[in-house]
């Protein structure tokens, strides 16, 4: 693929047409892919999000067969160089790719999950993002934390909220990681993210669970380790949470009681299933 030399043009052309020439080799994570989807990403989320599909249709084909194609011919975690569905397991690590950088990682969970392409199997997908949101870059930069959590849904409201399960991840979803992952915030930072997310507008679904869980987390302790340790356990409810079942632990529970009730009043059965609760 082509090198970056600094030109001041718009290279994406140019690699949309390398992209089309992987259809019998291996997608190589380049370094100026990254940052020619960072530079997108900076002239807005439309502009980042035309860039996945551009991509997607280099690799896989045009839009309208992103479906069958999918169905037919994705082999999860396999490769074989001669097969059709070589060019979806590209685009797989394309997107692998990017999620390193969590600025860039909110799209590529809508668009991952939005095709089916966030197999177990997928292990450098999930592998990536639990580095790329485990990373002090991600702790010490609350605003664009923040921003990841709007660009990843998880703010959304009933229609369109996701946990993204990943079974391979620490607390087996996205959400799950990211909740967990808060505890390791420095007590500054932690307060500026949760200020924002208060701040959010509109209310929303996503907004009053994640508020909720700090809630909870907040009435157990708020000094030293031992709060660290209560904050990292408020995201277990996403994995254990049941309508009936043995009493897990008390701060698990009240979290959990707390979106059973909340979904008893919406009366939308799907999102429990989406959060990994009994129907």
């Amino acid at each position: 693929m082509l090198e970056s030399r600094g030109i001041e043009t718009d290279v994406g052309p140019l690699l949309v047409a390398e992209f089309r020439k992987l259809a019998h080799s291996v997608y190589q994570s380049p370094s100026y892919v990254l940052k020619y989807a960072k530079d997108r990403r900076e002239n807005g989320l439309d502009s980042y999000a035309a860039f996945l599909d551009e991509a997607a249709e280099a690799m896989i084909g045009p839009k309208e067969s992103w479906t069958k194609q999918i169905e037919k011919n994705y082999q999860p975690g396999a490769f074989n160089l001669q097969s059709p569905g070589n060019g979806i397991r590209n685009y797989v690590l394309f997107l692998g790719h990017l999620v390193r950088d969590f600025e860039l990682a909110g799209p590529v969970l809508v668009k991952a999950y939005g095709m089916n392409l966030a197999h177990p199997n997928e292990y450098q997908l999930q592998n990536n993002f639990e580095n790329s949101v485990g990373s002090s870059k991600f702790r010490s930069q609350f605003n664009k934390a923040y921003q990841f959590l709007k660009e990843s849904q998880f703010l959304g409201d009933l229609d369109n909220f996701r946990t993204y399960p990943m079974s391979n991840v620490y607390r087996n979803s996205a959400l799950g990681y990211v909740l967990y992952g808060f505890g390791n915030f420095s007590s500054s930072n932690r307060t500026r993210l949760v200020a924002q997310i208060k701040n959010h507008q509109p209310d929303t679904f996503g907004k009053a669970m994640i508020l909720a869980y700090v809630n909870v987390a907040n009435s157990t302790s708020n000094r030293g380790r031992r709060w660290s340790r209560k904050w990292k356990s408020i995201s277990r409810p996403f994995q254990n949470c049941r309508m009936k079942g043995k009493r897990k632990s008390s701060l698990g529970l009240e979290a959990c009681r707390m979106v059973v009730r909340f979904l008893r009043r919406s009366g939308r059965q799907r999102q429990r299933r989406a959060l990994g609760m009994r129907p």
